[in-house]
């Protein structure tokens, strides 16, 4: 079994040929010409990807005079490393037999149980090898590719390549990562973790630039916490790049939706460190909370608008009337839609995402050993604490909640949103039917008390505009559709709010489970 390390970046070919071109890239290559090759490789799988659900990619490959197979495994939980199972064959179809490990060939032989192996996609690329050596005993491969992914039975249906990747061929990860940061500062190339045969994959679903919601976080109780908080951290950054395209390209509000829990998972992630490790990651928990912020008044506007304004309108069957508060709703949200996409498109956030994976390998908190030690126990125990810290908070929480103040109620959402996540953190350790029964119900009442802040959020939106439309000769129209959503949205409030209180008596049992954790 063979170990890639790498990590890839993406950008358009101004960005890889800026890249080539680069002091850093030329300084690093010497004398060293690069070859090019031209290769295509199909990608193979049953009718109902069955592999591909099971963290599988089987793909065949001309190589020279050969045939190649090689099988990845590419849902291990690493962002930087994977395994991959080479071996040469007759043909041009996959031979199972061929494949050497025998654990990953029983595997792969079981999951398929006699369904037929067909082609899913092709991959035709270009691709351009330079050896760099950025300092003694440091050897890179780095690989640009330019390509087109390609349906198997629909050729119309593609994808564009162009990326680089970077290989550790000799050295650390650590120098994989130091050298990545030097050869992409600056330049338009973002990290990314979705490889070409997930894009294809995706392509052949027809989500190819749909929203991407992550799966269970895989945690294994014989590991360190350590270990957990680096698999986290990875898992959070992987469900925030996983949807850059959704929002870059296919400008999806859920797209931007899915990035924004993405982030607020990382912040209650580090919130899980000690208060002096977290004090060493200020400023990164800080770009973290930036870049929330600016896609968060996105979402505010795309909220007001698609949610709590248009189905109202049609509800009402007075959709004519809405046009000129709907007209402003719409350059409110291009507004924040040019700044969502600035932020993503910056030489911050693409700093930040390379920071994000920096500290998966590199894990900061290693270097104070008296700061380490809470993070040395076994990641049950670690869970459990963790679990136990955010129940009290929220109990504390329900009590002053009992009166159903919008205050007091924001800040149950908020401690029932950091115990959601938590819970979901562990989902794959904790194994108890409560905690179980526990997500489930706050997942439920941490939606409601959401619904109501979006009319809390609203209510000032919808304020200011009838105020900013005094002067104009729409202001009347403006102000009879923003009371009516107003007063829509206020009934709607009320009745919300007396559903909170039945599920606040559905949390009965909060106390006995943390007493028990």
């Amino acid at each position: 079994m063979h170990q890639e390390s790498e990590l890839k970046f993406v950008g358009d070919d101004g960005a890889l040929s800026a890249l080539r071109q680069s002091s850093a890239f030329l300084g690093f290559a010497g004398h060293r010409n690069a070859s090019t090759v031209t290769r295509r490789a199909t990608y193979f799988d049953s009718a109902d990807h069955v592999l591909r659900r099971a963290g599988y990619v089987l793909r065949v490959r001309g190589e020279g005079n050969v045939q190649c197979q090689t099988l990845k495994k590419i849902g291990s939980g690493e962002l930087v490393t994977r395994p991959e199972y080479k071996s040469e064959i007759a043909g041009t179809r996959p031979e199972l037999s061929s494949i050497p490990d025998s654990r990953a060939r029983w595997k792969v032989t079981h999951l398929l149980s006699g369904r037929p192996l067909e082609p899913i996609f092709e991959v035709d690329t270009r691709r351009t090898r330079v050896v760099l050596t950025p300092a003694r005993n440091v050897e890179l491969e780095a690989a640009i590719d330019t390509g087109e992914i390609r349906l198997a039975r629909d050729t119309t249906r593609t994808l564009t390549i162009s990326e680089v990747e970077f290989e550790l061929v000799r050295g650390s990860m650590n120098d994989l990562l130091s050298t990545a940061r030097v050869l992409t500062r600056g330049l338009p190339l973002t990290l990314s973790f979705l490889s070409k045969p997930e894009r294809g994959f995706r392509l052949a679903a027809d989500e190819a630039l749909e929203p991407w919601r992550p799966s269970k976080i895989s945690l294994r109780g014989a590991q360190t916490a350590d270990d957990a908080m680096a698999t986290i951290i990875g898992s959070c950054l992987k469900h925030l790049l996983n949807n850059h395209d959704a929002v870059v390209l296919g400008h999806r509000s859920e797209g931007i939706h899915q990035m924004r829990v993405a982030l607020r998972k990382l912040r209650v992630a580090f919130s899980m460190l000690s208060a002096e490790q977290r004090a060493q990651q200020a400023v990164l928990i800080g770009e973290v909370k930036r870049v929330a912020s600016e896609l968060g008044a996105c979402r505010d506007k795309e909220i007001l608008l698609s949610e709590m304004t248009l189905p109202v309108a049609r509800q009402l069957g007075r959709e004519d009337e809405f046009v000129p508060l709907v007209q402003r709703m719409e350059r409110a949200r291009e507004e924040t839609w040019r700044g969502a996409l600035e932020c993503l498109a910056s030489d911050r956030f693409r700093a930040l995402v390379l920071d994000l994976a920096s500290i998966t390998q590199q894990r900061p908190w290693l270097s104070n050993p008296s700061s380490h030690r809470d993070l040395e126990v076994d990641v049950r125990g670690f869970a459990a604490a963790q679990t136990g810290r955010r129940l009290k908070q929220c109990r504390k929480a329900l009590k002053r909640a009992r009166k159903l103040k919008a205050s007091e109620l924001h800040d149950l959402r908020i401690g029932l949103k950091k115990l959601r996540y938590t819970l979901e953190f562990f989902e794959t350790v904790e194994e108890r039917r409560a905690s179980k029964v526990l997500l489930k119900r706050v997942s439920r009442l941490q939606d409601l008390l959401g619904e109501m802040n979006d009319v809390l959020v609203a209510r000032p939106q919808l304020r200011a505009m009838i105020a900013d439309s005094k002067a104009s000769e729409e202001a009347s129209a403006v102000s009879l559709a923003g009371g009516m959503l107003l007063g829509w949205h206020g009934r709607r409030y009320v009745t919300r709010r007396k559903r909170v209180r039945a599920r606040l008596r559905s949390l009965a049992r909060l106390k006995q489970i943390a007493t028990s954790s």
